[in-house]
């Protein structure tokens, strides 16, 4: 059996892929630069190798599966192209920033309504947890 380690990255706000933290899998969550007030380097390339250093100080170095939310999707993707000797798969979650006028605000804001991302969470990785 296959060891995973589920690696949450998220934008602003984490409560999203709380559920996760729950997960069978080895789980890692850091938090952003951002949350540092004086660290201005919040490029996803510059956060990506940030994440990655992590990992392989914790002798991560395959296996990874990356669930991203929001803003932090840039980072997930920046990770999972650039290394894919590392990653076995990624999720994004609430990508609005890459489709602006895919979801309307009054739809989009499904996802901050209380206990939404719980409902929605387990779902997500019963249906795509198959393909890692």
């Amino acid at each position: 059996m296959s060891v995973y380690t589920v690696l949450l990255i998220t934008g602003l706000s984490w409560q999203i892929l709380r559920p996760a933290t729950h997960a069978q899998h080895q789980r890692l969550a850091r938090d952003r630069k951002s949350a540092n007030q004086e660290v201005v380097d919040y490029h996803p390339q510059s956060t990506a190798e940030d994440v990655v250093a992590l990992l392989e100080s914790l002798g991560i170095t395959k296996n990874v599966i990356i669930m991203a939310h929001s803003l932090g999707e840039c980072t997930g993707y920046y990770i999972a192209t650039t290394r894919p000797d590392l990653v076995k798969a990624s999720i994004g979650v609430d990508p609005l920033y890459a489709f602006p006028n895919a979801i309307r605000e009054r739809d989009a804001s499904f996802f901050t309504a209380p206990g939404a991302q719980d409902a929605a969470l387990p779902l997500l990785l019963e249906h795509f947890g198959a393909y890692c």
